[in-house]
């Protein structure tokens, strides 16, 4: 039998590899460690220490990858991930790679080094929190949920997974479920910026402004200065009617994001509220300086031209925001409006039917046609037209003052009475309907409950502009004159001149 030569590795040959070894895997350590603490040059400088001993090391292709992702070099961080997966299709490197191509756009190919990554470690968490955040951002909302369920079943203090989870709820509808979710958000970091920022906006859904005032609040004095968060803090303040807080938070995002389109719009609407109508035309124009076909601040800068009675920019205005919102209702019956003011009552009334028309039940329109007919004199029609707004809304306290006067043109001061009454119920601060049960008081000859309300009109902003302030004090009846000198003076225009 022929014996077999074999060549032998000399004995310090393998010593010598071992050696390799070893001083390669001291410097990917230390790589780590660098690149652990931030100092990304020292790691890179050990990173290819050890490509340069190794070049198919996996570990320093994929950790090196992220690296240069890291320093903003996408390109080059997916080709050194795809050479490391080449060499081993480790977890983490393919839920790497999913994270560099989801973060180009390619998002259904980031899914699916995501579900590779999966299934080589099937709880991996750091990849089920990727997949959910993809899914959600793809408003995949039950399949992101399921990935956050899973993620969270293996780690129960990992705090994206339970804030996105909130995310993927309310984007659902389920509020309650929602917020019982950013709550344990709250367990695992109670200053969590993004839990209370989106808890306020489930808070906020369910209709309850108070308590999401509360969270946004708590979100600002984490993080200041946030341009969307004060934005929302400021739509919140106006939902509550705390309209001067509100113009405050806009004018705070503004500051700390001067393009921001919907703080600028939402400050626009705040003022016009707040009766400062030309401050919010000025609004309007910058929203439409960044995007000429908002709708919102067109008829928004339409409001504010009918409250200064500029009633053919107002109609300009409604017409360019309906040419790109055609079916908004709102806009439509603040067209009616302007048409009505410039006596344009069949237009006005063809304004409101084509609301009716989309809407049947949107009562503002029901509301606004009844006071064109009664114009018209047609109070038959008037009235019935109220009568639907009323079954709508029958809590809203412009219907029963329109109601009541309604009643006083058609001489039936009882059922005034009774209607102003109902107003004031709803709303024991409302001065016009104060005013006009004054109005009835007096002209039934009730003077001493007549010129007590009459009071009220000084809280009536377009009777208020007559007021003249004196120094000396008011007489309000209660004391005698005997001896002394009453000034009687014009109030409200040339009826009180002619009188008086």
């Amino acid at each position: 039998m022929a014996g077999e030569y074999r060549q032998e590795a000399p004995a310090g040959a393998a010593a010598n590899d071992e050696g390799a070894q070893r001083q390669a895997a001291g410097m990917l350590t230390r790589a780590r460690n660098w690149h652990g603490a931030g100092r990304l040059a020292d790691a890179a400088q050990e990173y290819l220490a050890v490509l340069a001993k190794e070049p198919d090391n996996p570990q320093a292709l994929h950790l090196y990858g992220v690296l240069q992702f890291q320093r903003g070099a996408a390109a080059e961080a997916e080709a050194l991930i795809r050479q490391s997966i080449a060499i081993e299709a480790g977890a983490r490197a393919l839920s790497d790679l999913g994270a560099i191509v989801g973060e180009s756009g390619r998002v259904d190919e980031a899914l699916e080094h995501f579900a590779a990554a999966l299934r080589v470690e099937p709880n991996d968490v750091q990849t089920l929190v990727r997949q959910g955040n993809t899914l959600l951002g793809l408003q995949r909302h039950e399949a992101a949920l399921a990935a956050f369920d899973r993620a969270l079943a293996r780690s129960p203090l990992v705090l994206d997974a339970w804030c996105n989870r909130g995310s993927a709820l309310r984007a659902l509808g389920r509020f309650d479920e929602a917020l019982d979710t950013y709550d344990r958000a709250l367990m695992v970091d109670s200053r969590s910026f993004e839990s209370w920022f989106n808890r306020g906006l489930v808070l906020r859904a369910l209709q309850r402004p108070a308590d999401a005032l509360h969270c946004f609040d708590r979100a600002v004095e984490i993080r200041p200065g946030v341009a969307a968060m004060l934005t929302m803090r400021g739509q919140t303040l106006v939902d509550l009617g705390r309209l001067n807080e509100a113009l405050a938070a806009f004018n705070e995002a503004i500051a700390a994001e001067p393009a921001r389109v919907d703080a600028i719009y939402n400050s626009a609407v705040a003022l016009e509220r707040l009766g400062r109508a030309g401050e919010a035309i000025e609004r309007c124009e910058r929203v439409l300086g960044h995007d000429p076909g908002h709708a919102r601040a067109l008829a928004c800068r339409g409001n504010a031209y009918l409250q200064l009675k500029r009633h053919d920019d107002a109609l300009h205005s409604y017409a360019l925001a309906l040419a790109i919102e055609p079916h908004a209702a709102d806009i439509q019956c603040n067209r009616g409006t302007a048409l009505r003011f410039l006596q344009r009552y069949d237009e006005a009334l063809a304004s409101y039917d084509a609301v009716l028309a989309h809407d049947a039940d949107f009562a503002e329109a029901w509301t606004n046609r009844s006071s064109v007919l009664q114009d018209l004199h047609r109070y038959d029609e008037a009235m019935a037209s109220l009568d639907r707004a009323l079954a709508l809304r029958p809590d809203h306290p412009t219907n029963w003052l329109n109601r009541g006067n309604l009643h006083y043109e058609l001489s039936q001061p009882a059922d005034a009475l009774a209607a102003y009454e109902r107003a004031i119920a709803l709303n024991p601060d409302y001065a016009d309907a104060h005013f006009s049960r004054a109005s009835l008081y007096l002209v039934e000859g009730d003077f001493a409950r007549g010129w007590a309300e009459y009071e009220w009109r000084l809280r009536d902003a377009q009777l208020a502009r007559h007021y003249r302030p004196f120094a000396q004090p008011l007489w309000q009846g209660d004391t005698p004159l005997d001896g002394k000198t009453i000034l009687v003076h014009a109030e409200q225009g040339f009826g009180d001149t002619l009188q008086f």
